[in-house]
């Protein structure tokens, strides 16, 4: 009886996910059904929150200007609230580069990214709001790429698809296994309707929108996908487009990706805890995204984790049981064939890591948090852009 009911767990847990991935990849070249303009250029307001980033700054900065932009259309505003010399070098960036406008405003005390984000909003003037972190990379058309959507009425927010800059640790395969299956999610519920999960890497608004939702949320650190999805809820589409890419430092040691994993993780935990008290107001393409994504973000994990339990302990009463010898069986054959053991290993530790994230998110929100300093002495970043 144990095993028949660890088993029902165990398979809603995969039948779930898998069945809504096989029904997202057939929307997968779905048209937009959009009017794009591919000449639309409007003007943008770039805004970058800093805390303690002077070894990226500058680099980060270059990556705009480099964009295949027009840098009259273009305002930066970096908000920095560090205490290393971040502020001085971007001061330093904004002489040598007088053709493109840069704001930078200090603050005399960091309270959070989305405090940041609010503070920017009163120097933007641009019609598009576009939000990036300093350790992250655009490609060199991701900028254009994105605000074309913007020339269609219908479309409130965009967002770029993810590209782990990677290392040689054990810990790249997990993350690129992780990005192959997450892009394809994230595009496929766009072209469906909107997709609750954008990339603070790049993340672009309509201006208007951003005011009538009263700017963003100081309570949850996703302030990136919970401001997507709150102007998704107003009928506008929110959408991930595959030719916009970010690249992304990845930390190297497995601690520091926990952590950076973990703290994400909160993040998508506070967002989705909120939303699910608004799937009733969701447009119809965007209600049943909305669900299954919160589903699979909250509730899901620990159905696992409640089967897992519940297995070992049938095993122990029973360990001859077909059942229980038909699962340890279809579970050595998926770890010994390596695509099955790296998929089966990225699945179980990215629930582990919400379940986690659940738990320890009962004492700190962490909406504001320490540095990785890994990420800003590593050498990709240089090597690569």
């Amino acid at each position: 009886m144990i095993e028949i009911f660890a088993l029902t767990l165990g398979a809603i847990h995969f039948a779930v996910p898998l069945a809504y991935y096989i029904c997202l990849k057939r929307n997968l070249n779905k048209p937009w059904s959009l009017k794009i303009d591919q000449n639309h250029i409007p003007i943008l307001s770039i805004i970058i929150p800093t805390y303690n980033e002077a070894s990226l700054i500058d680099r980060k900065l270059d990556d705009i200007f480099e964009q295949d932009y027009p840098k009259d259309k273009m305002k930066i505003i970096v908000v920095d609230s560090s205490t290393d010399e971040t502020p001085s070098k971007a001061k330093q960036w904004k002489e040598k580069h007088r053709e493109i406008e840069l704001n930078i405003i200090e603050e005399d005390e960091r309270k959070g990214k989305a405090y940041s984000l609010n503070t920017a909003l009163k120097h933007v003037n641009g019609e598009i709001i576009v939000l990036t972190d300093a350790d992250s990379f655009w490609a060199k058309d991701s900028l254009r790429e994105s605000v074309k959507y913007f020339s269609d009425n219908r479309i409130g927010a965009v967002t770029a698809i993810k590209e782990p800059i990677l290392n040689p640790r054990a810990n790249s395969i997990v993350e690129s296994t992780y990005r192959s299956f997450y892009n394809l999610v994230r595009v496929a519920e766009s072209r469906i309707h909107s997709t609750p999960i954008f990339h603070g890497e790049l993340a672009a608004f309509r201006r208007n929108l951003i005011d009538e939702i009263g700017g963003f949320s100081i309570k949850i650190g996703a302030d990136d996908s919970y401001t997507a999805t709150l102007i998704a809820l107003r009928g506008y589409r929110a959408i991930a487009a595959q030719e916009v890419i970010a690249y992304e430092l990845t930390p190297r040691s497995w601690r520091n990706y926990l952590k950076w994993r973990v703290r994400r993780g909160k993040h998508l935990i506070q967002h989705f805890s909120k939303s699910l008290r608004e799937i009733s107001k969701a447009p119809k393409g965007f209600k049943i995204v909305l669900a299954i994504e919160s589903f699979l973000h909250l509730f899901n994990p620990w159905l696992l984790l409640i089967a897992i339990i519940l297995f070992i302990a049938s095993v122990l009463v029973n360990p001859l049981s077909f059942l229980n010898l038909a699962v340890i069986f279809t579970i050595s054959i998926a770890i010994l064939v390596k695509d099955s053991r790296k998929a089966l290993f990225t699945w179980i530790l990215n629930q582990a890591i919400l379940i986690y994230s659940m738990i320890a998110g009962i004492w700190s929100k962490e909406l504001t948090w320490k540095k990785i300093d890994e990420l800003r002495k590593c050498r990709e970043h240089r090597e690569k852009f």
